[in-house]
This record gives C-alpha cells, sequence and structure tokens, in this order.
C-alpha cells in the first residue's frame, strides 16, 4: 500500500479564503468549542459524553485517550455494536468532528478513540453468552449506516468549514480501516470535479478542499477499488485532470479565485496520484 503524506497543517487562512467559519481558522492551541449548534439533549448519553469529548479533545487535555476511552465504552451496551446506543455515539463523534479543524491534531485523536471503543473487550468478538451480538461486521455496518446517514445530511450550504472537517473525518476513518469501500469518498468526488457544485467561490472551495482529502489520504484505496470498476474506473483520470488544472493555477494571476492553501494542496495530491499510478502499474 502506497503511503501518502497527509495534509500539512497550517493553522491560518492564506490567499482570499478561509472557509468562514469559527471551526477552521483556530491554532492548534487554541480551545475548540465543540458544543453542536443544535445539540440533541433527547439522546440521553449525549452530555455525559460530550464532557468527556470536551476534556479530552482540548489542546491542553490532561485526560488521556485510553482513560476517555474507558469512560466511554462503559456508556455502551456490552456485547451489542448494532444498538441504537453505538449509533448515537457514532453520531456523537461525528458532532465532534463537525466542530475540528480539518488539520488540526485532535482530530486524529478523535479517530483513535472511535476505533478504541469499537474495538474495545465492551464488544467481544467470542461467543460469551446467547444476547452477546459476536459478528465483527456488526460494528462495521453501524459505522458505514451511519457515516452515510451523515454524509448525505451535509453540504457547504450549511457551513463549508463544517464540510471539509467531516469528509477529513471520513476519510480518515477509511484510511484507519474503519469503513469499507469508496462509496463517500466518490460521491466527494463526484461532487467537486464532475458535477462543479458551489454557488459562490467559498463553497466550490469547500467541495474541492473534502475531494483533495480523500485523495490524499486514501488515494491508493480509492484506485484499488475503482480499477477494475466498469462505471468508475474511468473517473480516475478525470479526477487527475481537474487536480492538475488547479496546481497549474497561478497564484499571481489576479483572475486566479482560489486561494495558495488549495492551488498547493491540489500540487501534493498530484504528486501523490501520479505516485499511485507508477507504483500500481508497475
Amino acid at each position: 500500500m502506497t503511503t501518502i503524506s497527509p495534509p500539512i497543517p497550517c493553522g491560518c487562512e492564506s490567499g482570499t479564503y478561509n472557509l468562514s467559519g469559527p471551526h477552521l481558522g483556530k491554532m492548534a492551541g487554541e480551545r475548540l468549542n465543540l458544543m453542536p449548534e443544535e445539540p440533541d439533549f433527547t439522546n440521553p448519553l449525549f452530555l455525559p459524553m460530550f464532557e468527556i469529548f470536551d476534556k479530552v479533545l482540548q489542546p491542553d487535555s490532561e485526560l488521556s485517550v485510553e482513560d476517555a476511552v474507558a469512560q466511554l465504552v462503559v456508556l455502551l451496551p456490552e456485547g451489542k455494536p448494532y444498538s441504537s446506543e453505538v449509533g448515537d455515539f457514532i453520531g456523537t463523534c461525528v458532532e465532534m468532528a463537525d466542530a475540528i479543524p480539518y488539520t488540526h491534531s485532535s482530530m486524529l485523536k478523535l479517530v483513535s478513540i472511535l476505533d478504541l471503543c469499537l474495538h474495545s473487550d465492551r464488544f467481544p468478538e467470542e461467543v460469551g453468552s446467547a444476547n452477546i451480538q459476536t459478528d465483527p461486521t456488526l460494528r462495521s455496518c453501524k459505522l458505514a449506516e451511519t457515516m452515510h446517514h451523515f454524509w448525505e445530511g451535509t453540504c457547504p450550504e450549511d457551513g463549508p468549514a463544517k464540510y471539509v472537517n467531516f469528509n477529513t473525518f471520513a476519510a480518515r476513518i477509511h484510511q484507519r480501516g474503519l469503513l469499507k469501500g469508496a462509496i463517500l469518498a466518490i460521491g466527494t468526488l463526484e461532487d467537486a470535479f464532475q458535477r462543479k457544485l458551489g454557488k459562490s467561490q467559498e463553497q466550490r472551495e469547500a467541495y474541492v478542499t473534502a475531494a483533495l482529502q480523500y485523495l490524499l489520504l486514501n488515494g491508493d484505496i480509492i484506485y484499488e477499488d475503482i480499477r477494475n470498476d466498469e462505471k468508475w474506473k474511468h473517473s480516475w483520470p478525470c479526477w487527475r485532470n481537474e487536480v492538475a488544472r488547479l496546481a497549474a493555477r497561478n497564484l499571481d494571476d489576479k483572475r486566479c479565485l482560489w486561494s495558495q492553501e488549495i492551488v498547493e494542496m491540489a500540487g501534493r495530491t498530484l504528486t501523490a496520484m501520479e505516485g499511485i499510478e507508477r507504483l500500481k502499474a508497475g
């Protein structure tokens, strides 16, 4: 598997674009505001989970990932990885991801917490009793269903930063092996490069940033998934051509609407895509 470098954290907005939002322009050491705009207080697990996340995901947190996982898993029903409570837990993770800038180190911490919770002893894979769901695919199914539900309800029109943060989170859990297939990645890439969605430059850059994150973090996985797929195998060169056009933009040209961050990210993505093609061809 090709090793693809992650995006370089910038901690600031560059060029003419900042993904507008309260969640992207924070410096690495600044306290994160993780409370969702519309918290689900009908979910009895939300507040206890939020209190744990709000401690462990802060840059100056004294709560370790291991201790946070230990506190979180006891809130989940033992041996039931496909339960509604696990779905609520994953949904809370998504809400936290929405509020974490996509280059922030806490995004990786959140992915680790999700992984460790889903693969904890709380959900044994060996028969422990007649009520234990031991099929390890159940947790993957619940994660895939929940992530797809949130993906369908997320778009830059509702918040460019939130869209980028969510899709980076999805790309990272895909990179971690928690999500199988490339459905979310393909949909995001098609929205950005084929459908060219976005009514404003700010929205366009959000679509493109999310697409570039999937390619940077999961390009090799995406390539393998679609290379023999009659429906999607011709999409890769189309995406690469769009990325190449972005990477070739002249930032000194006043007619260039794309930010320096986008152009530089496209350059790194193009290098990664070409490396994947050479590796697979060899």
